[in-house]
């Protein structure tokens, strides 16, 4: 196997979930992301799991951080929750990590 079979072996997961009716794509957060998690988890826990939702829906990207944090709490956790399970993470482990 050479590095790009490597790679692309090991690209992060997705899975498409269901949000009232609307199908959203979740993706697995990478080693970079997980950093910028950390760096706010432990600070800023609402804003945490604002940028989970950022980085890990198809969505959104970082700039929509204070959009998203204008969301409905439930549809946040909703999708927050659906990113930590496909990269296969808890809440505290993303508090950790």
């Amino acid at each position: 196997m050479n590095k790009s079979q490597f790679l692309k072996s090991f690209a992060p997961k997705s899975k498409e979930i269901d949000i009232d009716g609307s199908k959203v794509t979740v993706s697995e957060l990478s080693l970079v992301q997980r950093g910028k998690l950390h760096a706010i988890a432990n600070t800023d826990p609402i804003r945490g799991q604002a940028l989970i939702v950022c980085m890990g829906c198809d969505l959104f990207t970082d700039d929509d951080l204070d959009d998203v944090m204008g969301l409905s709490g439930e549809v946040v956790t909703m999708l927050a929750d659906a990113v930590l399970e496909v990269s296969g993470l808890s809440t505290e482990d993303a508090e950790k990590n």
